[in-house]
C-alpha cells in the first residue's frame, strides 16, 4: 500500500544500521542531515552487545523521551515487527529470531521505531530530496557487496506489481540460470579478476585498470553490466519506473557505469531511461529513513 506524504522539514532521529556500523543522525524528508555519531559495529556480537553499540550510538542525538524513530537496516528482517531474520547471510547471527525492536526501543526511550530495508532507504530519500525527486514511480540500485533495490511510488517503497520481483528485491532475479549476485557484485568482479589474472584485488585497483584501457578489467565490467542490464531493462519498463538512480561502492565509477550500463537502458527500448549517480548514498538511505519514520506513522505499510 502507498500513502503519499509530502516532504517536511521536520527533523527525526535515525538510526543507519549497516553490517560494520552505525550511524545515528537528525534528518528530514526534505533533504537535511546532521550526522551526530558514528560508531564500528561487529556485527557477528551478541545481540546485547549490538544493541549497547546502537543504543549508545543513537542517546548521543538526544532525542526526547518517546521520541518516533527511523531506522535503515540490511535484511533479511521482519521490517513490521523489528524482528531479525539473517538466515543464509554470514551476518547478525545473534539477532535471528531477535526482537531487536524491543531492544533499541529500551535502550532509547523511544515510542516507537520504524524500520525500513536499506537499499529502500536509499530509493526513499533519492525519491525524496535526491536525483528522482518529483518522480511517480522510481528505482534505485545499489552495487556492493550484494545487489540492493527499491521500487518506489510517491515516495513510498512497494513490494508488490507490476515488473516488481519477490519482495521488491532484484537480487533474487538470475541471468543464463545464475543469480544475479553472482555475476554483478564485489565478489562476481574480483573473482573474475582472479580466474583472468590470478591476482585476488579489491574492485578499485579493476576498475582504475579499465579506466587505463586495460582490456581483462574493460571485458569484466562490460560482462557485468551488460548482464545488468539485460536484467534490469524489462523491470524497469514493467514498473514503468520514470528514472533509475545507482549507489554504492560499485557504482562510483561512473564512467564505467555510463560507458557499459547507461547506454544499454537507453537504447534496448528505443526510449531513454534516465540514469542518475547518487554521490552519497548513505545520506540518502538517512534522508528515507527519516521521511518512512512520517509515512509509517501516517499508516503507510509494506513487506
Amino acid at each position: 500500500m502507498t500513502t503519499p506524504l509530502a516532504k517536511s522539514d521536520e527533523r527525526v532521529p535515525v538510526l543507519e544500521i549497516g553490517g560494520t556500523h552505525v550511524v545515528a543522525a537528525w534528518a528530514s524528508s526534505a533533504g537535511a542531515v546532521e550526522v551526530v555519531s558514528r560508531q564500528s559495529l561487529h556485527n557477528m556480537a551478541p545481540a546485547d552487545e549490538l544493541a549497547r553499540v546502537i543504543t549508545d550510538a543513537g542517546r548521543e542525538l538526544g532525542a526526547p523521551e518517546g521520541a518516533v524513530w527511523g531506522a535503515a537496516i540490511p535484511g533479511p528482517f521482519d521490517y513490521d515487527r523489528g524482528i531479525g531474520d539473517f538466515t543464509g547471510v554470514p551476518k547478525f547471527d545473534h539477532w535471528h529470531g531477535h526482537d531487536v525492536g524491543a531492544d533499541l526501543r529500551a535502550g532509547l526511550g523511544a515510542g516507537a521505531i520504524h524500520f525500513l530495508n536499506d537499499a529502500d532507504a536509499f530509493g526513499v530519500g533519492e525519491a525524496m530530496a535526491g536525483a528522482t525527486q518529483g518522480l511517480h514511480r522510481s528505482i534505485g540500485l545499489t552495487l556492493g557487496t550484494g545487489i540492493g533495490s527499491a521500487f518506489v511510488v510517491d515516495g513510498v517503497p512497494v513490494v508488490t506489481g507490476p515488473g516488481i520481483p519477490r519482495l521488491g528485491e532484484v537480487h533474487t532475479l538470475h541471468h543464463g540460470g545464475r543469480p544475479l549476485e553472482e555475476l554483478v557484485s564485489r565478489g562476481a568482479i574480483r573473482e573474475a579478476w582472479r580466474e583472468a589474472t590470478g591476482e585476488w584485488v579489491e574492485v578499485k585497483p579493476i576498475a582504475e585498470a579499465a579506466l587505463a584501457g586495460d582490456e581483462v578489467a574493460l571485458k569484466i565490467f562490460d560482462d557485468a553490466y551488460r548482464v545488468l542490464a539485460e536484467v534490469i531493462e524489462p523491470v524497469v519498463h514493467e514498473f514503468g519506473a520514470e528514472g533509475l538512480v545507482m549507489g554504492g561502492s560499485i557504482a562510483r565509477s561512473t564512467e564505467l557505469v555510463d560507458r557499459f550500463f547507461t547506454a544499454r537502458m537507453h537504447f534496448a527500448y528505443g526510449s531513454p531511461v534516465p540514469v542518475w549517480f547518487s554521490p552519497d548514498a548513505e545520506r540518502s538511505a538517512i534522508v528515507g529513513a527519516a521521511h518512512w519514520a512520517r509515512a509509517a506513522e501516517a499508516g503507510a505499510r509494506y513487506r
